[in-house]
């Protein structure tokens, strides 16, 4: 294989991935933005050139994580909320370590017939230099002062601002 090759593919897979994280972090303020304009236009919806936006509230003011009290419980208090508050949905994860040691040492379990493979043997992490991560905070920064600039000249408020960064639904 080619050395040249592999430094440019690599390099091109660099480029698109640090271009992607600039445009989140615009999109982020972006989306911020357009909350507040859509909401303080009583609009739900605009429509432009390539396609529209619309505003739509949530139907439970509630989000199916827990907070990190209930993360930082044992394992047994968990379980015991679970099954008390008959509200919780158990979420069934394979012990991929201990899995792996078993199967090597040729021991079947009980679930072997519902246990998946990986359908690649890597993955890639992208790993920034000093520079381009400098880049990629600063327009977090930029981005972070207009929006506080655009607050400021509509006479709005972070408490106005009510877009969760964390319920992005794309």
């Amino acid at each position: 294989m080619d050395g040249n090759n592999l430094q440019n593919t690599s390099e091109e897979a660099h480029e698109i991935y640090i271009e992607i994280k600039k445009q989140e972090k615009k999109l982020k303020y972006l989306k911020k933005r357009l909350n507040l304009l859509l909401s303080s236009n009583n609009k739900f919806k605009v429509v432009d050139k390539y396609g529209y936006v619309s505003m739509i509230a949530y139907s439970n003011p509630y989000i199916s994580s827990l907070s990190d009290e209930f993360n930082n419980l044992s394992f047994e208090q968990q379980v015991d909320i679970c099954v008390s508050s008959n509200l919780l949905v158990p979420k069934f994860t394979l012990n991929t370590k201990e899995y792996l040691e078993r199967i090597t040492e040729e021991e079947s379990t009980s679930i072997d017939q519902f246990v998946k493979e990986r359908s690649t043997k890597s993955y890639l992490r992208f790993v920034l230099n000093k520079d381009i991560s400098e880049q990629i905070n600063q327009i977090e920064f930029d981005e972070q002062e207009k929006h506080q600039t655009f607050l400021n000249d509509n006479g709005l408020s972070t408490a106005d601002d009510n877009i969760d960064d964390y319920e992005d639904d794309d």
